[in-house]
């Protein structure tokens, strides 16, 4: 699977079932890993490329800013992480001296009443991904980098739109844009 190509893996029925009225998870989550479980089996993809790149998949969200002067703040346990989409993209090409070129970032729960957990696609060059889950209130030892960006991605002054709903054929789907948009945000 390419790394920014859904095509090939038959997405619409994670869609159909996140816009059914049966939906009672927490709305931070595009879809609980519980039902992309089948689909990532049937395609034999793994679950977290395929629910983290099947949320994204509807922004298309790209975090952009500049580094040059930013001195990463002290990240607690406590922090809040009000992501503005179901998945984000963050560029950090310029920010580690290494393959590291961004990360995908989406809160994923296992299933209806369980806690979020953060998961994270670290992106390198070569198409390679690293996984990495965070859970609320726990040690974010290794991942402050991430967790500082996203925190100032999640300041709520950014209103980035959000995915859209369209009708067809008498159905509702959503509407996946063709190209990623970029989006600036500011570091503390």
């Amino acid at each position: 699977m390419s790394k920014h190509n859904l095509k090939h893996v038959n997405c619409i029925e994670a869609d159909n079932i996140r816009l059914s009225s049966e939906r009672n998870w927490d709305q931070a989550c595009y879809l609980p890993t519980r039902y992309w479980e089948p689909i990532a089996t049937r395609f034999n993809v793994d679950i977290a490329r395929l629910a983290v790149l099947g949320a994204w998949r509807l922004t298309k969200g790209i975090y952009v800013t500049d580094y040059s002067q930013w001195t990463m703040p002290t990240i607690t346990p406590e922090i809040q992480l009000p992501l503005p989409r179901w998945c984000v993209y963050v560029q950090t090409a310029a920010l580690f001296n290494d393959d590291r070129l961004g990360f995908y970032a989406t809160w994923m729960v296992q299933d209806v009443g369980a806690d979020l957990e953060l998961w994270l696609l670290i992106d390198h060059e070569g198409g390679r991904f690293t996984f990495k889950q965070w859970r609320l209130g726990t040690d974010p030892q290794d991942l402050s980098p991430y967790l500082a960006l996203l925190q100032a991605v999640s300041n709520p002054a950014l209103n980035h739109p959000q995915p859209k709903i369209v009708k067809s054929n008498r159905q509702r789907k959503f509407y996946i844009p063709n190209q990623p948009i970029s989006c600036r945000f500011d570091l503390p």
